[in-house]
């Protein structure tokens, strides 16, 4: 699923006006991994399907780009995002 974005993010040099999250590939795995990651880095959350920082983590798997660099988005991009990627999570795609 493509989300236009308001303002582009910049990566590796190039200008990105829109991310293309390939939620559907997900698996469980790569959702325990992403919890994994962060735990490793002494992130510990009690609701993690509620957390950003998951689903912004959640959302660099589907687009093939660092968490890092998706922080960098505007506000209104960074939670258009991570309301995406949460509506996917609870079956309930925005897009539909």
């Amino acid at each position: 699923m493509k989300i236009e974005l308001n303002k582009p993010l910049i990566y590796k040099d190039n200008e990105i006006n829109e991310l293309d999250l390939d939620l559907e590939n997900l698996t469980g795995r790569d959702l325990i991994n992403a919890e994994e990651e962060l735990k490793t880095k002494g992130i510990n959350i009690s609701a993690w399907e509620f957390s950003r920082t998951f689903l912004i983590s959640i959302a660099a798997k589907a687009c093939h780009i660092n968490s890092e660099e998706l922080k960098n988005l505007s506000a209104s991009d960074f939670t258009k995002v991570i309301n995406e990627v949460l509506s996917f999570l609870a079956g309930q795609g925005l897009e539909a």
